[in-house]
This record gives structure tokens, C-alpha cells and sequence, in this order.
């Protein structure tokens, strides 16, 4: 069993500690790139299609990389850099060619990055700068640095509200901006049980949206907790039990149910949103560090940072259904629904590795915003 800690400061640097052990360079070589359909699957798959043939290519980029988000929109990649020194930058890829477009400059050790497809403004937390910058996706310009909390990490979008969501890791909490003013409108308290102490903080560091019903989901890596938000009224709603150090969580829209990735108990826990409770808890390769859901293949994709792995479970049986090899020490990764195509940022082979999921029916009938913000008020 783990030993919690029993300082502020040493709690608060575990992740950078974490992230000083991946990042050793190497290089992998340039694989063909390939395209995939951009067609958006309607049905859940039986076991054998989701555990189908999964290839795998590779895109060099020659730097660290970190966390990655995908635009479905414009098929535009974002990954964070994450070299020790950093070099504070994002690199853009077209997802269709696999071509680098754009360096941006951001803040200082830029971690988790994300992207609301309607507007198609990118948004980078840098964790040394306490800031958030935000880049217009349709010119890769840096149009704002917003100050948040201390040390900010996660970072989340609702595309129905155009709010912006990030995880303070030393202020214990998570700021809320105005996306189309670029203004913090609320600083919600997480994780601290009742308050916050150096004991009891809690550390927040991933965090989800769910646009479909307006809940915010926030990982207490210290406590090894969930904290559930209710985002219409900035109320916390429940902290419910999860496995150890949970560093980040994913959710799945279409069925109501979350997914937490638990470093140190290589699992993952599956919390129902509505009973708020974990019904199932999941093994899966060694230090589980991102995952992302495919809402349309029902699949939840997870990066095994110790294991050099992605771990595909299907949402239906909670069950893993492949594992794939990807590069050294993988961290961040990001779906793209409308063609099932996964990416996952290798820390240490300073690549990107490219899954081209299997393909299924393409969906007949409404649109995308009109499902995805369905129930939100």
C-alpha cells in the first residue's frame, strides 16, 4: 500500500515526479501514413469487431511529447511538448496527411491540451505559468493566456455551454472561463475533505465533461477519488471511492458511465454517473496514465505508460479486448469519433503512434451538435 503524503509540497509534485521518470528520448522510425474513413459509426460492436484488426503507424516528430487532443471537425491534431526543460510549444498535425502545419508557443510546461470543435479554439493548461492559453484553431494564433489556480494540469471543454474547465493541482480546485470571453467566471473547491489541508488535499488533476447532461468530473489523485459536479450550478454533487492514484477520467456520453484510470492499481474503475457508484473495476496494463472513449464503436481506450500499451475495453462487458503495442512510455491519447482513429503521444520515442480502429456503419441520422448537447439547459 502506498503512503500518503504528508506535505503540500511534496504531494503537489508528484505528477512532475512521474512525468521526470518518462521522459527519456528515442527515437522511432517513420512509418507510411494512412488515412481512415471519416465516416461516424452508428452501432456498438460485438466483442469480435471491437478486438478486430487494429494497425498501428507511427508519425516522428523529434521532440517530447505529452498529451494530445484531436478537432473532429477540422481533423487537426494538438500535442503538448513535454521535455524537461520544456520547449513550451504545441505541435498542429493534419490528421488527414499526418503532416506537422504548426509549432505554437505557449505557457510554461504546457500539460493536458483541449478543443471545442464548434468554435475551434484549442485550450493549453501550463502547469509553471499558472496560466491558460488559448489558441484559435483556424489560424494556430495564440489569442489569450488566462491566470487559473496554481499548478493547472486537466483540462476540459463543453462545446453546448463554450465553458472551459481546468484542474488546479496546488490550489485544490478548478476554474471555470468563459470561452467566448476568455474570463474566469468561478473557482469551484475540489477534492478537500472537509477542508483543505497538506494531508487532505487531494490534488486535482483529471478532469471530463459531459456535455449531454452538464456534469463535470474531477480525479483527486491523492485521496484516490471522484469528485462529480453538477456545471449548471457549480455544485459538487458526490466524491465517490475510486482505485489508487486516479490520474485521469474519460466519459461516455451515450450510456452515462465514467472512467477513471487508476496509476498505481493498474486498473480502471467504471463509475455509473447516475447511481454514483463504481460498478466494476478493470485491469489493465502497468501505470495507466489517459484514456479516451469512441462513444460509437464503444470502446474506451487506455495508455498503459509501464507496459509500452493501449488497452481497448469494451464498454458493453467491461472487458479488455486488445492490447496494442505502441511506443515507449505512451501517455496522452485522444479519439477522434468521427473516424475512430486513435492517437497516442509516446513520451519517450518522442512519436506519435497512429491506431486506425475497425471500421462500422456510418450513422443516418442526426446531427452531431443536436446529439451531443441534447439535454443540455
Amino acid at each position: 500500500m502506498r503512503a500518503k503524503a504528508t506535505t503540500g509540497r511534496s504531494a503537489v509534485f508528484v505528477s512532475i515526479i512521474i512525468l521526470v521518470a518518462l521522459a527519456v528520448g528515442g527515437y522511432y522510425t517513420i512509418s507510411r501514413w494512412v488515412s481512415t474513413s471519416s465516416a461516424c459509426p452508428a452501432s456498438t460492436p460485438t466483442g469480435s469487431e471491437a478486438s478486430g484488426p487494429l494497425v498501428v503507424h507511427t508519425i516522428q516528430l523529434g521532440h517530447f511529447t505529452g498529451y494530445v487532443a484531436v478537432n473532429p471537425s477540422t481533423q487537426m491534431v494538438y500535442l503538448t511538448d513535454s521535455a524537461l526543460p520544456p520547449s513550451n510549444t504545441v505541435t498542429v498535425l493534419d490528421g488527414r496527411t499526418g503532416a506537422i502545419v504548426a509549432n505554437v508557443t505557449v505557457g510554461s510546461y504546457p500539460r493536458e491540451v483541449a478543443v471545442n470543435p464548434l468554435t475551434n479554439m484549442v485550450y493549453v493548461a501550463n502547469q509553471v505559468s499558472d496560466t491558460l492559453t488559448v489558441i484559435d484553431g483556424s489560424t494556430n494564433a495564440v489569442v489569450a493566456n488566462v491566470s487559473v489556480g496554481s499548478n493547472p494540469y486537466g483540462v476540459a471543454v463543453n462545446p453546448c455551454t463554450g465553458l472551459v474547465y481546468v484542474t488546479n493541482e496546488m490550489s485544490h480546485s478548478v476554474s471555470v472561463i468563459d470561452g467566448s470571453t476568455d474570463l474566469v467566471v468561478a473557482t469551484l473547491t475540489v477534492g478537500c475533505q472537509p477542508v483543505c489541508t497538506n494531508a487532505s488535499a487531494g490534488y486535482p488533476l483529471g478532469i471530463a465533461v459531459d456535455p449531454s447532461t452538464n456534469m463535470v468530473y474531477v480525479t483527486n489523485l491523492d485521496i484516490d477519488s471522484l469528485t462529480m459536479i453538477n456545471a449548471a450550478t457549480d455544485t459538487v454533487l458526490a466524491s465517490v471511492p475510486v482505485g489508487s492514484y486516479p490520474y485521469a477520467v474519460a466519459v461516455d456520453s451515450s450510456t452515462d458511465m465514467v472512467y477513471v484510470a487508476n496509476y498505481l492499481d493498474n486498473s480502471v474503475s467504471v463509475v455509473n454517473a447516475s447511481s454514483r457508484t463504481v460498478v466494476d473495476t478493470v485491469p489493465v496494463g502497468s501505470f495507466p496514465i489517459d484514456l479516451s472513449v469512441n462513444p460509437s464503436l464503444g470502446v474506451v481506450y487506455v495508455t498503459d505508460g509501464g507496459s509500452n500499451s493501449v488497452s481497448a475495453i469494451e464498454c458493453s462487458t467491461n472487458a479488455v479486448v486488445a492490447n496494442v503495442t505502441v511506443g515507449d512510455s505512451p501517455m496522452g491519447i485522444a479519439v477522434n469519433p468521427t473516424g475512430g482513429v486513435v492517437y497516442v503521444a509516446n513520451t519517450r520515442s518522442d512519436n506519435m503512434s497512429v491506431i486506425s480502429a475497425p471500421p462500422a456503419t456510418p450513422a443516418t441520422k442526426g446531427s452531431s451538435r443536436s446529439l451531443l448537447c441534447r439535454i443540455v439547459r
